[in-house]
């Protein structure tokens, strides 16, 4: 609630007053930095045991390592130790050209190591940018500037609450707060009303834990106070950050039940998987184990995916199979097509030559496109399956008012209602409803004054023919629509006058013809829903599909048709389904790392961070609280990228594909480090690529 921001004004002066490490922000954000140069120290003592002392590299390796240490322990002292320790950590020795013959592949790999601790350290000078006399005046007017948003906000929210309770409305997050306030008492202790409703449940089961946050674990902690709680979550699939779901919640809950040691908490691990064959386990536990090993969160053995269920022999079939196109390489695993090319090309011989361990032929409803970005990525995918007569089921969302069948109906309802407005007359005389030309347009239009229904009216008496006809069909529209209620009326328009074939002659492929479809029921229900609303105006109910069009009124796509087809969506959209066969596509599409350039930054465990301005109000100046934040927001969602990635390959039943277009050259240098370091990845590294050149 609004009281955060009070509690963050507060404790940034604090941080003023003492050191900006002692604030909630500096102290997770040293936290956080730590955690990475403890993982860059362990692969630079990896580093030291791949050369002889006597290595031209060794002496750069052991200063790079000392100055890690010297930095690591300079954070725990103050922000000005830790600034001196940066600096000195970011003048770095230059590496010798020439020296030792061999160690090829250890040099490519340290190469590789000392970039991505570069690129680390690089990160981290905006933070650093101040002096510690600085950082505390950035933060004394930080507090003052969070001090007066908390005021702002506060008083918008007093007016915004009155208007509610004038209107009698709340949103959903209304709800969770005034729930909160209900189960809670002031001292935070639980309510007689929370002990009340916690004493109508024996069990209280809870699925999907790990995407919970942390309004909804407190409503969920104070229904299950009386009872026995069973809850149940993967916390590598906690994908949902943008809904405040937080993975700490699950995280800390596992640490609390194994430290209980009694017997009223306990930690069950439901080791057997029954989705996917043992082969794709295999695959998907040695590309995670590194990942997710030594990570943030808890991870060990009992992590590790068990099959349930056993494979048939295939030791003739690649069963996963990871390919990178367009690299201009001959190289085993790549092809020099495009992406989508090669991923239609497989598809068409999966369902020509291949079968499912059942021993039925593999069909088109049997496979799953998967993609991390949907809207920018999934139009090549879906052209090049179209082209070749492949069925398929887009699940995006789609601007429904945009689609050119829905614009075409929504002109002929205007027309219908007033056909004196210009605009919509005119696209339905273009259209396929009457297919005038523009010849014929302008001999509507030529020595008259009027509007363009006046004009047609004029020259359907005056010459027949097509004008006629256009002008008598329209009149009858306003006819019907005038006597009829809104559905009966779209009904007749649809059916019996034939507007429906003419919307369908603008589908070109069978994903258009399905969605014109669905498209087409939406209106129709729309227009039912607004005659059991009590309101039969047709000019009614074109306003509120006017309103819809302003809104830009999106609608999912192909869902509800997609049996039999080729299903393509986000990784989102597929979190709780299952396919044999998965294809996880643009896989070395750049990971999200956050947005340096969003004015606010918030992080509910460490704050909100806000620029400053000159006293001129041109320049935008940045605060450590900010730039903190901004750290600790884009490695969560660097860490939740992976947890994408893990969602995405535990789709698949059977058979699994992972396919990228073309990786850079250092790619392959990466692969190599990450070999060499027993596949370990690497924190803030400068690639953006999954282990994708390795695998292939």
């Amino acid at each position: 609630g609004t009281e955060f921001l009070n509690e963050c004004a507060k404790k940034e002066l604090e941080g003023a007053e003492r050191d900006f490490f002692l604030s909630v922000a500096g102290e997770a954000v040293s936290k956080e930095i730590a955690f990475h140069l403890n993982s860059f120290k362990t692969r630079y003592l990896q580093t030291l045991d791949f050369f002889p002392g006597d290595h031209h590299y060794y002496p750069t390796v052991l200063s790079d390592l000392n100055a890690i240490e010297a930095f690591l322990s300079a954070l725990s002292v103050s922000y000005s130790e830790a600034r001196t320790a940066f600096i000195d950590a970011r003048s770095f020795a230059s590496l010798k050209a020439r020296g030792m013959a061999g160690y090829e592949e250890e040099k490519n790999a340290f190469k590789e190591l000392r970039a991505s601790y570069k690129a680390y350290m690089e990160s981290l000078d905006a933070l650093f940018a101040q002096t510690d006399e600085q950082a505390k005046a950035s933060l004394l007017a930080h507090h003052k500037l969070i001090a007066e948003l908390y005021e702002t906000e506060k008083a918008f929210e007093e007016k915004l609450n009155a208007v509610k309770r004038r209107m009698d409305v709340c949103s959903f997050s209304d709800l969770e707060q005034l729930t909160l306030k209900l189960l809670y008492n002031a001292d935070g202790s639980y309510s007689k009303i929370a002990d009340s409703v916690s004493a109508c449940f024996d069990r209280v089961f809870i699925d999907e834990y790990q995407d919970v946050n942390n309004n909804q674990r407190m409503i969920f902690d104070a229904i299950a106070n009386r009872s026995a709680c069973f809850r149940v979550g993967d916390i590598k699939q906690n994908i949902y950050a943008f809904r405040g779901s937080d993975p700490a919640i699950i995280d800390g809950l596992r640490v609390r039940y194994d430290e209980d040691g009694s017997d009223e908490t306990e930690n069950v691990f439901m080791s057997k998987n029954f989705r996917s064959s043992k082969t794709v386990l295999d695959y998907i536990n040695e590309v995670f184990e590194p990942v997710f090993r030594g990570g943030r969160f808890r991870y060990d053995d009992s992590d590790m995916l068990n099959a349930g269920i056993t494979d048939k022999d295939f030791s003739v079939e690649k069963k996963v199979t990871v390919l990178s196109c367009l690299n201009g390489s001959k190289k085993e695993g790549t092809v020099a097509v495009p992406e989508e090319v090669a991923v239609a090309d497989e598809i068409e011989r999966l369902v020509r030559e291949e079968c499912l361990e059942d021993g039925k032929p593999i069909r088109y409803g049997d496979i799953a496109i998967l993609l991390r970005k949907y809207n920018s990525h999934s139009e090549a995918f879906i052209a090049e399956l179209e082209r070749r007569g492949i069925p398929v089921a887009p699940s995006g969302k789609r601007h429904l008012f945009k689609e050119a069948h829905v614009s075409l109906l929504l002109s002929v309802l205007q027309t219908a209602d007033n056909p004196l407005k210009d605009i919509p007359l005119c696209a339905v005389l273009f259209s396929p409803i009457f297919r005038m030309t523009a010849d014929e347009l302008t001999a509507v239009q030529r020595g008259r004054k009027g509007t363009l229904w006046q004009n047609l009216s004029e020259c359907a008496e005056k010459n027949g023919g097509s004008f006629r006809e256009a002008h008598s069909r329209i009149s009858r529209w306003r006819e019907l629509a005038r006597g009829e209620s809104c559905d009966t009326f779209l009904h007749w328009l649809l059916g019996f006058d034939g507007i429906s074939d003419a919307l369908m002659s603008l589908a070109e492929t069978e994903t258009d013809k399905r969605n014109t479809n669905d498209d087409i029921n939406l209106i129709y229900d729309m227009a039912r829903n607004f005659d059991i609303g009590g309101n039969r105006s047709l000019s009614a109910f074109v306003s509120e599909l006017e309103s819809a069009a302003e809104r830009d009124k999106t609608v999912g796509e192909g869902a509800a048709n997609a049996e039999g087809c080729v299903s393509i969506m986000s990784v989102h959209a597929s979190k709780g389904l299952e396919f044999p066969v998965c294809f996880v596509c643009k896989a070395n599409s750049a990971k999200s790392r956050g947005d340096s350039g969003e004015r606010l930054q918030f992080n509910a465990g460490a704050g909100v961070g806000l620029f400053l301005t000159d006293p001129r109000g041109f320049v935008l100046i940045n605060t450590p609280t900010r730039e903190a934040l901004r750290l600790i927001n884009a490695s969560h969602e660097a860490g939740e990228e992976d947890r994408i990635l893990y969602v995405a390959l535990t789709r698949a039943r059977e058979r699994l594909y992972i396919t990228a277009g073309k990786l850079s050259p250092s790619a392959e240098y990466d692969a190599e480090c990450r070999l060499l370091y027993g596949n370990t990845k690497l924190p803030g590294g400068s690639h953006k690529t999954i282990d994708l050149a390795l695998q292939a």
